[in-house]
């Protein structure tokens, strides 16, 4: 009875044990990254008129 009874809690201790291992996040240690949009390109005007 004993060896049944640790088979069974070692069977449930790691069923259990894999799912929190599958879904931890790591967004609270390493936030995304983001990265800023690039400035518009500035307007000049040469001899042909306006480039955009």
């Amino acid at each position: 009875m004993k060896p049944l009874l640790s088979a069974l809690i070692l069977t449930l201790a790691l069923v259990t044990a894999t799912g929190p291992a599958f879904s931890f996040s790591t967004t609270s240690i390493t936030p995304p990254l983001t990265f800023p949009e690039e400035p518009p390109e500035p307007v000049t005007k040469d001899l042909d008129g306006i480039d955009k």
